[in-house]
């Protein structure tokens, strides 16, 4: 017989209670986690030596002929050709190699955040602030006479929006979208979920609910059949891998305490680096279900022997170039805290995956060697804030697109 002293708890202490016991179990996890991780990549790659200053890439091509930011930039998969979108309200396909306008597409919305390829090059998606997301067929007929815009570079494909089919459910902005093959598509939203869609039908096959927060970022690894899994990054601190089949993640992993801006895999697909409002580049690894790596530019200034002279920022401030003389030391410190502030907001390998582009605030894009975590390297030559760096599939060229509406083709 049960006693009838024995309290009974509310509803609010059994909800403390059941908090305080998942976050026992959390750091359980964590702490079996760590007893598993025997070393860093940096302490693994001690032997290797690190790459050399990388100077060779210089700008080939500069493509001008939107009229606002440039919100995103895509590779298509032969690598002839770049998708932009810009919050002018076009999305633009330029031939890489002549720096030709091969296509315009005028846009529902110009509130763009997002764009995506398809692997046949077929059709391009874009999302954004009017919480859908659009996909439009491209047209391949060109026509007689060449149109020239204020940039002085001729068009030699047509102006044309062919929507193929405008996919709603989601209840706050699209932030990114993904061709997972050429039949099924994937979102995520501010509304903290992702959605499997399928291109044909034109509807929602899965919604992936597991975020605490506003997803940002997606992340589909390379797969010339298709992948049936992807990457989730969101403003909860925290990435989630899933298989596309099941609604629960496969995998979760805890990043920082701050919003996770950008994600991408490695050439191998068994590792993955994000980019997050702290400044960090993290590089964490499914197999061994642990981080391997952090990338920070103050730490890399305080230890490298770049000086103001050949490693310039893009915006030089008077108490940085003190530090970077090394004439005021007890500064060094502030400049941390700086830069600090300081968000990833792009980031790419290049295709043997040994340097690392990523895109820090103010600073531009800056070339990591992913082994020794050191900085070698920058792209100068924009006029305003590069936002986007992407590598071109065949690993011949690297773009960066910038606020100041223009993007660059870099290459040996």
């Amino acid at each position: 017989m049960i006693s009838s002293n024995i309290p009974k708890l509310s509803v609010q202490e059994r909800i403390d209670a059941a908090r305080e016991e998942a976050k026992f179990l959390v750091q359980e996890i964590d702490r079996t986690r760590a007893s598993t991780q025997d070393a860093q990549l940096i302490e693994i790659s001690s032997n290797v030596p690190t790459l050399n200053r990388v100077t060779y890439l210089k700008p080939y091509q500069s493509l001008r002929g939107h009229g606002n930011k440039i919100s995103s930039v895509r590779w298509s998969n032969d690598s002839r050709q770049i998708l932009s979108a810009s919050q002018d309200g076009f999305m633009i396909i330029w031939d890489a190699t002549t720096a030709m306008k091969v296509n315009a597409i005028p846009l529902s919305s110009p509130w763009v955040l997002a764009c995506a390829y398809s692997p046949n090059g077929r059709m391009v998606a874009s999302g954004g602030l009017d919480n859908a997301c659009t996909l439009y067929r491209i047209s391949h007929e060109s026509i007689d006479h060449s149109r020239t815009g204020e940039s002085g570079y001729g068009m030699v494909g047509g102006l044309t929006q062919n929507i193929v089919s405008v996919f709603k459910g989601h209840t706050a902005y699209i932030s990114g979208c993904e061709f997972l093959s050429e039949n099924f598509t994937l979102t995520s939203s501010g509304d903290m979920t992702c959605a499997l869609w399928d291109v044909s039908r034109g509807s929602r096959v899965r919604e992936f609910m597991d975020h605490l927060g506003d997803v940002l970022c997606l992340a589909v690894p390379q797969s010339q059949h298709g992948s049936q899994s992807f990457v989730s990054g969101a403003s909860d601190g925290y990435i989630r891998l899933w298989d596309i089949r099941q609604r629960a993640p496969a995998q979760s992993h805890f990043v920082a305490h701050s919003d996770i801006n950008c994600m991408k895999f490695f050439p191998d697909a068994n590792s993955l680096a994000t980019g997050s409002d702290d400044g960090s580049i993290r590089l964490f690894d499914f197999r061994a279900d642990c981080q391997l790596a952090s990338y920070t530019l103050p730490r890399t200034l305080r230890n490298s022997s770049y000086g103001k002279a050949n490693f310039p920022m893009a915006t030089p401030q008077p108490q940085y170039a003190q530090c970077w003389q090394g004439s005021y030391v007890s500064d060094i410190e502030s400049l941390a805290s700086e830069t600090d502030t300081q968000s990833v907001s792009s980031l790419d390998f290049s295709a043997s995956g040994r340097m690392l582009y990523g895109c820090i605030g103010d600073y531009g894009c800056v070339i990591f060697d992913t082994l020794r975590t050191d900085a070698v390297g920058k792209l100068e030559g924009h006029s305003n804030r590069v936002n986007m760096v992407s590598c071109s599939p065949d690993g011949m060229a690297v773009c960066t697109a910038s606020w100041d509406s223009t993007i660059k083709i870099w290459s040996i």
